[in-house]
Formats: C-alpha cells, structure tokens, sequence
C-alpha cells in the first residue's frame, strides 16, 4: 500500500510538488512558532547551565533582581551554607545603580551596579584586562574592614562610550544630586577590566566591584544586604537534599534551582506561547486543506482504479490505508523544506526581537531544540493522516460494482 501510494504521487508529479512546497511553508512557520513557545526559556536554560551555579537564594516573594528587595545578613548566611559538607563555594551578587564620572568636569553617567564576591566572575566574559582581585574587602563588626580596592569591570558598551581603557581613573557615586547637578560622595576607581556581562540590556552601562564597597557605598554594609545568593555544590545530584535544608533553615528567602527557576520564569512568559499557540494552529489548519484538497483531488481521479483494486480482493482496510499513506507522505516530503524555511525566517526574525532595549543581549527568542524538530514533525505528519482520514473513509465505504459501471458508462 506503501507502494501503490508513492506511485500515485510520482505519477502527477506537478500536482506533488505544489502541494509539498504549500505544506513546508505552512509548516515552516509551524516550525518557527515551536522554536518561539520555549525559545526565551531555553535561552536563559542554556545561559544558567554554562555558568554552572546550582542553587540561587533571592529574596522571599521574588525572582532574583525582579525588584530591588535584598537579603539582609547574607554573609552570615553564606558562611552557614559554606560550612554544609556537599557545598563547594558560595558566592553574593548585589545590584543597584550607581553613578560614574570620567574626570570631575564631565556629565555623570547613569551605570548598572552588579557588585560581586569573588568567585561570581562567571557573571561575565572578561574581554581584556584582569578580573576583580582576589582580596575581597569585607564588613565586620558594624565597621568596613578594608582594604578598599577600588576596582572596577566595565562592559564594552561603556568603555566605547566613554573612551575608558584598562588602567583607567574614574569616579564612581552612589546617588546624584539633580538640583546641584553633582554626585554624592564620590570615590576614585581603576578601570581593572572590560567584559561582556552576561545579563546586559541592549542600552545597559554595567561595572562590577566587589559586594562589600557596594554596600558601603550604598549604605547597606551594616544590614549586609545582597541581592542574591549563588551556592555551587560538589555533586549535582545532592540538588534536591540542598533544596529541602535550604528551605527548612532560611525560610525568609526564595531557594531556586535552576529547573525551579525556569519554571518560575515560564509564567511570564505566557504571551509567546499563546502567541505561538495561535499561528501553530493556523498553520496547521492551512496543511491541513492543502492535504485534505491533494487528496481528495487524487482519490476522485482514480475511484475506478479502486474500484478495480477492491473487486480483485484488496480488502477495504487495506485500499483506506493506501489513502492514509498518500496524506502522510505529502507531509513527511515536505517536512525537510519545513524545517529549512523555517530555520531560514528565524534567523532575520529573532535578530528583529532582540534589538528591543529591555531585553538582555545574550538571549534569543528561536533556540534551535531537538524538541521543537520532533514536535513539528510530529504535528505536520499526524495532520497529514488526519487530513486523509476522510478521503480514506470515502475509498473504504465506495460501492465496487455501481462504480465500475459508472466508470465504464
């Protein structure tokens, strides 16, 4: 049946291959529409896993920098984590916006702060220079306790802007006074490094420096506050035991795998798969008429060979089957062309998404998945049988001997 299906669709070639060039457009945008519904999420998967830390603490109600809430004590409760047998490092981020100066006469430039422990450097790919050094300054005792460094790594953005090299002085303020057009308590910097951060928006000037003169700065050195907590652990698979201690001991703050984030994260991103749900189900719709049409075209051509075919004993079964096969070949041929047009329109498509300025520039919205390819194969080839469902009903239901008569008359 097979066989005699090929055939068929070998013998009215032109009418083939219009209809394999109809279905892989429609299931190019399918193909795309799969690559968007988890294309951000695997993204972001992709960017957790490469920087390998496997337990993140944020504070309670939050995802990590969803708002400006911190951690308070978060050394104290690095150190307790630290000291758990199955933890091999732990490190703090803190995030919040500072201001930067090249020399005192020029215009202060708003710059995203992600001040760091040492350790956390994964935050970012250093590009030149050095990374922030490893005497990390600390608060203890309600007092700073030295020594300052004053270190700072930029990212490229801010380095092309303000023409800054490594080796370079710059003042850094955590507030700036509008009215007086001045900044507040400024303090010297040396450019120590330039970077791509990993989690910069398009616009986004970032510089990193260690947690402790952050918090100074800031003035939240005497409550310890951080915005995040990073715990790596000897053995990914004491995952879930980590998870359970973390919970019953720090029940104030947020504990996340990386898993647990993402499908955290999956609720806000609602609106690209409903988005992609939609125009799936109209591209699924248009091959399905295109096959639906191909077939039954094909089935009405040849009800006398059918006919024939069931008169010298073929059995009704088998004549719907070939039917079926015809339906499913059309989408298994296209599905190839599919797949390259889809993969084609991604390209141009998420390079028009990402230019939004609110987005990190590291993420994608098409991730090319072995799951979006099975699942499009998948739905083009079920449509393909479900679109030939009915013609096969028709071939398996047709009166041999009054259309054989019809046929010859």
């Amino acid at each position: 049946m097979l066989a005699l299906a090929a055939k068929n669709l070998w013998s009215h070639k032109s009418r083939t291959l219009w209809c394999v060039l109809g279905v892989a457009v429609t299931g190019g945008l399918l193909f795309d529409m799969s690559l968007l519904a988890n294309g951000l999420q695997a993204s972001i998967l992709s960017i957790l896993n490469e920087m390998g830390y496997d337990i993140r603490l944020a504070p309670k109600g939050t995802l990590p920098f969803e708002t400006e809430a911190t951690i308070p004590n978060a050394h104290r409760i690095m150190e307790e984590i630290a000291r758990h047998p199955k933890v091999k490092f732990t490190a703090a981020l803190f995030g919040a916006t500072f201001y930067l100066q090249k020399h005192p006469s020029a215009q202060p430039l708003a710059v995203y702060a992600l001040a760091m422990d040492k350790g956390a450097e994964r935050e970012f790919r250093r590009i030149a220079g050095q990374g922030l050094s490893a005497g990390d300054p600390h608060y203890a005792n309600g007092r700073f306790d030295g020594p300052w460094t004053g270190e700072l790594i930029i990212n490229r953005r801010l380095a092309e802007k303000e023409k800054l090299r490594v080796g370079d002085r710059v003042l850094l303020a955590p507030f700036y006074n509008a009215p007086l057009r001045a900044m507040q308590n400024p303090r010297p910097f040396t450019v120590r490094g330039i970077a791509d951060f990993r989690f910069d928006l398009r616009q986004q000037y970032t510089v990193a420096l260690h947690v402790s003169e952050a918090q100074d700065m800031k003035g939240k050195a005497r409550e310890d506050r951080v915005s995040l907590i990073l715990v790596e652990l000897k053995s990914p698979g004491d995952i879930p035991v980590m998870l359970r201690w973390l919970r019953r001991r720090f029940p104030l703050v947020e504990v996340f795998s990386i898993e647990e984030f993402i499908r955290r994260l999956s609720a806000s991103l609602f609106y690209f798969r409903q988005f992609s749900l939609i125009l799936s189900s109209v591209s699924l719709a248009v091959a399905f008429l295109l096959v639906l049409s191909i077939v039954t075209v094909s089935f009405n051509e040849r009800v006398g060979e059918i006919a024939v075919l069931r008169a010298i004993g073929f059995r009704a079964r088998r004549v719907a089957m070939m039917v079926l096969w015809e339906g499913c070949l059309l989408t298994l041929l296209s599905a190839p062309f599919a797949l390259l047009i889809g993969w084609l329109a991604a390209i141009p498509l998420d390079n028009i998404l990402r230019r939004a300025p609110s987005l990190p520039q590291e993420l994608h919205f098409f991730v090319l998945t072995p799951e979006a390819v099975v699942r499009t194969l998948i739905l083009l080839i079920v449509t393909g049988g479900v679109a030939a469902a009915y013609p096969a009903f028709l071939a398996a239901r047709l009166p041999i001997a009054s259309t054989m008569r019809r046929e010859i008359v």
